[in-house]
């Protein structure tokens, strides 16, 4: 099932802001950049319009991907959208950065997916991601949201496993109150990373 958000634009573009601010990264101007598992682009849009930034926006969900559409076009943003499948698909270019949202594939898929992510990038590229962390399995403390089972929950850990330590500028497990539509909102324990491709 679909839903569709009640957001503006205005209000979609300072929400997605504040998970950039958040962490403080130099996401430079007029730089290509990519949002894996996209949705409605929020994100993407944020950076096109305070950055100059040159966006594609790539979601398995169409429905998603024509909201993030109507967004763009709404605020005079220029928006590339691909509709694929996060496991399978391949950027025909490297890319400055990656955006990668709430992204929770089975264990046995995430090796080749963050490998995936390592391929998108240019040297020196960044990847900018936030996932439900192994915390919110507390469903005592958390908000009945996120992955339907503890397997799909990401850990600090496997991220130490899968990208090399040297490129880590951020690795955060906090706690957060989720406002991003109908699907995501409430308190929620969540897993902030940021992580640079060597240049060599």
């Amino acid at each position: 099932m679909s839903v569709r958000s009640p957001w503006g634009p205005t209000l979609a573009f300072r929400r997605a802001g504040a998970l950039l601010e958040a962490n403080a990264l130099p996401i430079q101007n007029s730089q290509s950049k990519i949002d894996d598992e996209a949705g409605e682009a929020r994100n993407l849009l944020f950076l096109a319009r305070e950055r100059d930034a040159d966006v594609t926006a790539v979601d398995f969900a169409e429905e998603g991907l024509r909201a993030a559409r109507r967004r763009a076009e709404a605020a005079g943003i220029s928006l590339k959208t691909t509709a694929a499948d996060a496991r399978t698909w391949r950027p025909g270019r490297p890319f400055d950065a990656v955006l990668v949202t709430f992204l929770h594939l089975l264990p046995e898929a995430r090796a080749e997916s963050y490998r995936r992510l390592r391929d998108a990038l240019v040297p020196g590229g960044l990847l900018l991601a936030e996932w439900f962390g192994d915390a919110h399995a507390d469903k005592g403390r958390f908000a009945e949201i996120g992955p339907p089972t503890p397997k799909r929950l990401i850990s600090a850990h496997e991220l130490r496993e899968h990208f090399p330590q040297g490129g880590i500028e951020v690795l955060e497990e906090t706690e957060r109150d989720l406002d991003e539509g109908p699907i995501l909102k409430g308190r929620a324990a969540v897993l902030r990373f940021a992580w640079r491709k060597p240049i060599s």
